[in-house]
């Protein structure tokens, strides 16, 4: 009995000092855990982002239109429409109109 009282008074003791250090092994292994996840969710991501392939679209494929916010619009024959900001829109419009241009000239 009197073994089983200085276990407990020695486990009442130490416990504060145990369950810091395993809270602090815990901490660090969730935090190393939780970097390697989300740097292979990252690399899944940036395979993805840089995987995309360009697709070209012929000018007879594409009709173009600009709507009041001065948005460009691309709307496939099939009836798919593409919308690009402004600024987009701008120099996308510019490149078009260069090819329209050129092929007058011939």
């Amino acid at each position: 009995m009197v073994v089983k009282v200085n276990m407990l008074k020695e486990l009442k003791e130490n416990f504060p000092e145990k369950f810091k250090k395993w809270f602090k092994i815990a901490t660090i292994t969730l935090i190393v855990v939780f970097s390697f996840v989300l740097g292979i969710e990252y690399q899944i991501k940036y395979q993805e982002y840089t995987n995309k392939t360009t697709k070209i679209i012929n000018n007879s494929d594409v009709n173009i239109a600009i709507d009041k916010n001065e948005n460009l619009i691309l709307i496939n024959k099939n009836g798919r429409c593409d919308i690009y900001k402004d600024s987009i829109g701008y120099q996308i419009t510019e490149m078009y109109a260069r090819k329209i241009e050129l092929k007058n000239k011939k």
